[in-house]
């Protein structure tokens, strides 16, 4: 059994360009950091600030708008292996630096809707470590990102501005300006901000903004602050290539890892009571945790019953709160029966990826590959394309 369609992509990309990543920044701000991209000897291309090469993304592209080809992820990261990746970087096309492009992509696909995340400044801002400047960077992006993608495309294209905490009267400006400009999904990283749980009252004023609004939180895959002193304190690299990281680091410090620590504190303190109208998508961390992180969510609220409870106790279990809540992409290799089984069909949520190599080429994909043990159509359909719309309405905004 497959679907050919309407699917709903909950993970989809764009590709930054030097020239549409610096547009909006100030002259004096670009001045101060020098953000360039160029060719090492080794054949990369990565990003460089002031002089520094950030490696964390040196197999994005290459030189001439060249991507790693959609959906060939064994096949890049052979090529990467053996240093002969020439063959598996291909033309960025339409599909991947225009909205009209991306939208035929999706016809041609059985796509009705999409998410759109940055591509790589989702790994640059980290890098800033002055908070008003970090603020510059990410508002630059967002301007970039509403004029050339839209916030919400025909119904169809989301594009999801990033917004950060630090700063939570500036963060409440800048909530409210995407609000404004039509936002319905906000990419922010799954950390603490300012010392505090993201869930801590003191950024109630940006919750309720968002709560109001009825817009969807993403904590997309990406670095996490959180996760630094952790890194160094196992004496590992922080922010490392993400192709020639450590297994300690996938392990413990990536996807996943700061994610946990992210939603139970949103749980646990209590945020859903504050703002039931806000919904959180998971998004190309897994979902193989998921059935584990809901048994341990309930027993921990057990052995933690007469702990401390900062924002008062939780009014249900913590699972059905996730539930209610919470959406997840899996990994196309996830086992998506086992997991579905675990935790019912209203979580899992599809997302292609497209236009990376982990993910895959075509929603359907997905549906062949993944789903070929799922033989309830309601179900199949809830994972494919009702619970990501249900996220995302049509013309809800």
């Amino acid at each position: 059994m497959t679907l050919t369609g309407p699917y709903f992509d909950c993970d989809s990309h764009i590709v930054e360009t030097l020239e549409n990543l610096t547009r909006h920044q100030p002259k004096a701000f670009k001045e101060k950091y020098r953000l360039e991209r160029r060719e090492t000897d080794e054949g990369k291309y990565p990003w460089f600030l002031n002089g520094q090469k950030l490696a964390i993304l040196e197999d994005a592209t290459r030189p001439g708008n060249l991507i790693p080809k959609p959906g060939a992820l064994k096949e890049f990261l052979k090529a990467l292996k053996e240093g002969l990746t020439t063959h598996v970087f291909v033309p960025a096309g339409p599909e991947v630096l225009t909205r009209d492009g991306r939208l035929e992509h999706m016809d041609a696909t059985g796509v009705e809707a999409s998410i759109l995340y940055p591509g790589e400044v989702i790994s640059i801002w980290p890098y800033f470590t002055e908070p008003a400047d970090r603020l510059t960077l990410l508002h630059a992006f967002n301007e970039y990102l509403l004029e050339d993608w839209g916030f919400n495309y025909r119904d169809r294209l989301y594009g999801a501005p990033m917004l950060v905490l630090d700063d939570v009267d500036a963060a409440v400006s800048e909530a409210n300006w995407m609000v404004e400009h039509g936002a319905r999904v906000v990419l922010i990283p799954a950390q603490p901000a300012a010392g505090r749980s993201p869930a801590d009252p003191h950024f109630d004023p940006v919750w309720s903004i968002l709560n109001e609004a009825g817009v969807v939180v993403a904590f997309h895959i990406g670095e996490s602050e959180g996760t630094h002193p952790l890194l160094r304190a196992w004496n590992e690299t922080v922010t490392p290539a993400r192709h020639s990281a450590s297994a300690w680091f996938w392990m413990n410090a990536y996807g996943e890892a700061p994610l946990v620590h992210t939603l139970s504190s949103m749980i646990y303190y209590n945020l859903f009571a504050r703002f039931p109208n806000l919904r959180i998508l998971s998004v190309e961390n897994g979902a193989e945790w998921v059935p584990h992180f809901l048994t341990k969510l309930d027993k921990s609220r057990g052995m933690a019953k007469n702990g401390e409870w900062p924002c008062g106790q939780l009014p249900e279990r913590p699972s059905n709160i996730f539930r209610q809540h919470v959406g997840v992409v899996p990994y196309p290799e996830d086992d998506v029966v086992e997991i579905t089984a675990a935790v019912g069909p209203d979580t899992l949520c599809l997302g292609t990826d497209f236009p990376h190599p982990e993910g895959v080429a075509r929603a359907q994909e997905f549906a062949e590959q993944s789903m070929a043990g799922i033989d309830d159509e309601s179900t199949r359909r809830k994972l494919l394309y009702e619970n990501g719309r249900r996220f995302v309405p049509v013309g809800t905004a």
